[in-house]
C-alpha cells in the first residue's frame, strides 16, 4: 500500500447477520482501495473529501441499502458501513478525517495555545 492509497478491508459480516435465517450464510470480507494522492489531508477540504470517499466506498462494499422497513437488514447494513468507516479511518491516521468521523463537525485544525 502506498502513501497515497488506503486499502479498506470492509467486513460485510453484518450483512450476513441480517440474513442469519438463511442456511449456509457466512461472513465475507470485501477490500477496495481509496486513493487520496490528490488530497491534502491536513486541509479542511481535503479531509472532508477523504471522509466522503471512505463513506462511499464502505456503502458500496456493504451492498445495496435495504429498505428502511427491513429493520434487521437495515440494521446489519448500517453496522457494516459504520464498522468499515471506523476501521478505515483508524488505519488512515489522519487527525482531521478522524475528527470528522467522531462528529466534531469541523475539519479545522485544533489550536492548543496561542502566543500573546
Amino acid at each position: 500500500m502506498s502513501a497515497s492509497n488506503l486499502a479498506l478491508a470492509l467486513g460485510a459480516a453484518a450483512l450476513a447477520l441480517a440474513a442469519a435465517s438463511a442456511p449456509g450464510v457466512s461472513a465475507q470480507t470485501v477490500s477496495t482501495v481509496v486513493s487520496y494522492s490528490d488530497l491534502n489531508l491536513n486541509s479542511s477540504e481535503g479531509a472532508k473529501t477523504m471522509f466522503k470517499r471512505i463513506r462511499t466506498a464502505a456503502r458500496q462494499a456493504c451492498g445495496d441499502e435495504p429498505d428502511i422497513g427491513d429493520i434487521a437488514g437495515f440494521s446489519g447494513w448500517s453496522t457494516c458501513v459504520s464498522d468499515a468507516v471506523n476501521g478505515a479511518i483508524g488505519r488512515l491516521g489522519a487527525p482531521m478525517v478522524t475528527a470528522l468521523n467522531e462528529g466534531h463537525g469541523s475539519a479545522q485544525p485544533v489550536i492548543l495555545a496561542k502566543a500573546r
